[in-house]
């Protein structure tokens, strides 16, 4: 294999997060286990009234009498009161009995529709700090990192972005494995909280870095999910014949990667929105002013 592809160009793509938004249809999760006696995580009400959305990664014990002897929280958005209302549902949840397992579930707490849009607070910071990255300043970048994530109404968009940020900081200080924990952190959840373009350019740096790092299966897999549409064919491209040549040599060997975040239940807790937020406004084309031309003054009376 050629030198690495340097890593400046494979991150550029993320630079400067733009405040525009992109509308999003999100399928709910099907239940990928037998349970029953299942009451759904209830969204809570201070957070629906504040608009958030977020998702709790869950650990769970069964006995073997099918009752849930253990929950605990391995991952999630950051936001308590969600961690809460998950845990508190899980551990209600009872099983069919058989042997004492371990298992893992996903909750997503979202909106009918999931709009990512960040906040106009949180684009100016993240860029700033990504200029400080360019500027080789990097104790400036991680100070104004910590300012972003000081503020209590962070958005989980927000944090997914801000996972980006302090990936560059981890791989510009030489932490390259870091680097590739915090962008597989921000597009886990099927990037549900990225907008598809910077989804699968994330992908495409994480595939490029697990095979600098000879984390081949994980290149193999990450591949697969960026080649799922025509424009993730577009965006890795370039990395198709390499990736097809190591997938060959790992089916020989019978090596496989398991995928992000594996659960053995996923469930989505969907409430509508109360309002809908406020539309961008778009510069008016020729054709609209023409059909709805200016108001004249109206004339001076003498």
């Amino acid at each position: 294999m050629n030198q690495p592809i340097a890593r400046s160009v494979l991150i550029a793509v993320l630079l400067f997060v733009a405040s525009a938004c992109t509308v999003m249809d999100m399928e709910s999760l099907e239940n990928e286990d037998e349970a029953f006696g299942q009451p759904k995580p209830i969204f809570p009400e201070s957070e629906f009234n504040k608009g958030r959305e977020g998702w709790v990664m869950v650990g769970y014990e069964v006995a073997p009498s099918g009752l849930v002897t253990y929950v605990g929280v391995l991952d999630s958005s950051g936001n308590e009161a969600f961690e809460r209302a998950a845990t508190d549902a899980l551990a209600k949840w009872r099983f069919a009995p058989g042997d004492e397992r371990q298992q893992t579930g996903l909750i997503n707490f979202e909106f009918d529709q999931t709009i990512v849009r960040l906040s106009r607070r949180f684009t100016s910071l993240n860029r700033r700090a990504h200029e400080y990255i360019e500027a080789g300043d990097l104790d400036a970048a991680e100070e104004t990192l910590g300012k972003i994530r000081s503020y209590d109404d962070l958005g989980v968009y927000d944090l997914a972005y801000s996972y980006l940020t302090e990936g560059r900081i981890a791989g510009a200080r030489g932490d390259h494995a870091g680097q590739l924990r915090l962008f597989r952190k921000a597009v886990q959840n099927d990037g549900r909280w990225l907008d598809r373009k910077h989804y699968l350019a994330a992908l495409r740096a994480i595939v490029i870095m697990e095979i600098e790092q000879q984390d081949y299966a994980s290149a193999v897999r990450d591949y697969e999910l960026l080649a799922e549409t025509s424009v993730g064919r577009d965006v890795g491209g370039d990395l198709a014949e390499l990736v097809q040549s190591i997938d060959e040599q790992l089916q020989e060997k019978g090596i496989t990667a398991a995928p992000y975040m594996a659960s053995n239940i996923s469930v989505t807790v969907e409430r509508y929105r109360l309002t809908e937020r406020d539309p961008i406004k778009e510069r008016p084309s020729d054709a609209d002013r023409g059909a709805h031309p200016p108001m004249k003054p109206p004339r001076k009376s003498n």
